[in-house]
């Protein structure tokens, strides 16, 4: 009697057929894998293309009628062209692709806390690298065209629009109208509609394969489309967390929660820092500001350390996923050659005029 209940609590063991089955399910599914990354690529030039029609008509048929109304035409752009249409376009695009069912499971109070400062911690990790990296470029550009003078942070050909865009900044310092329009726009609506486009049609889709590929692709098709260098390395890194949340969890309000964190403290930190952007002033909410979203990312990166080996995908072995793969299909390559093409044209628009 005791022999049959050893017996039968002894798991049946995977056999070979059935690894065999498993590899050949992943096999199938990896074309469609590579069809998502490869509209994915194509959503990002429609949305590039987008905006860069958008600056020709504010800046010809309607440039007085956006000077008058600025603030108007600013809040009418992201929300009908960077939210909805954003959404609609990837959503058109997928459709038809089959996704995964995800498993829900629950989230404790606890976790999401921890994971709180996780995702604060990874983002303040991922803009220093960024800001590292985006400086020393400018550096040796400076090195390479001035003799050792340090450039402009912007080209000729961007200056207008970020002086403009300042212009926005500064307004809003005294402007609870215009408040509302950024917590509207940059705190509710960016948040719902990225982690729809890059968590629940993207990471659904390409959990067929795997949740861990999922994951992987999320974190760095997520960070491209940033198209920023400055940002590159923290959207990545929350790109990963929160596609490594979604995929565990199946629970899309807890990284629009994140995200929408994250945004609230940029936008803190925009406003506290507009009113002095032309005279640079340290002031007391500076200070306090900047300290506390110091011990935060401290607080973060440490519980991050601490977790980081119970951070792993369930029912996927270690190395039962060929991630890698995943540089190797034609649509992946085709999105990061279009990344580096647009995140470097900036840099190179300077080193030409400078």
């Amino acid at each position: 009697m005791e022999g049959d209940k050893i017996e039968n609590n002894i798991e049946p063991l995977e056999t070979t057929d059935d690894i065999k089955e498993e590899k050949e399910k992943k096999e199938k599914y990896f074309p469609i894998i590579n069809s998502v990354i490869v509209r994915y690529s194509i959503a990002l030039l429609i949305l590039l293309l987008k905006n860069f029609m958008w600056g020709i008509i504010v800046q010809g048929h309607l440039n007085k009628v956006f000077i008058q109304y600025k603030i108007e035409f600013l809040a009418l752009k992201s929300i009908i062209f960077n939210l909805i249409f954003s959404v609609l376009l990837i959503f058109i695009l997928i459709k038809s692709i089959k996704k995964k069912e995800l498993e829900k499971h629950s989230y404790s109070c606890k976790k999401y806390l921890v994971n709180l400062f996780i995702n604060s911690g990874l983002s303040g990790l991922g803009t220093f690298l960024g800001n590292v990296i985006h400086f020393l470029l400018l550096f040796l550009i400076s090195r390479s065209k001035s003799k050792g003078k340090f450039p402009s942070l912007t080209t000729k050909t961007m200056e207008a629009f970020e002086e403009d865009k300042l212009r926005y900044v500064l307004k809003g310092t005294s402007n609870n109208y215009y408040l509302f329009l950024q917590i509207l726009v940059i705190c509710i609506g960016y948040p719902i509609t990225k982690e729809l486009i890059f968590r629940k049609f993207l990471v659904e889709r390409l959990a067929l394969y795997s949740k861990t590929l999922a994951v992987f692709a999320s974190g760095i098709i997520f960070g491209i489309f940033h198209l920023k260098l400055s940002k590159l390395f923290s959207t990545m890194f929350v790109g990963w967390f929160y596609a490594y949340i979604y995929a565990e969890t199946h629970n899309l309000l807890i990284p629009i929660s994140f995200h929408m964190y994250n945004n609230l403290w940029s936008l803190i930190i925009q406003r506290t820092n507009a009113s002095n952007a032309y005279k640079p002033k340290i002031t007391n909410i500076y200070i306090v500001i900047n300290i506390l979203k110091f011990i935060e990312f401290f607080v973060g990166i440490c519980l991050f350390t601490l977790n980081r080996r119970e951070m792993k995908i369930k029912g996927e072995e270690k190395n039962s996923v060929d991630k890698w793969k995943l540089f190797k299909s034609c649509g992946f390559k085709l999105i990061i050659i279009e990344g580096i093409a647009f995140i470097s044209l900036p840099y190179i628009l300077l080193w030409m005029n400078h």
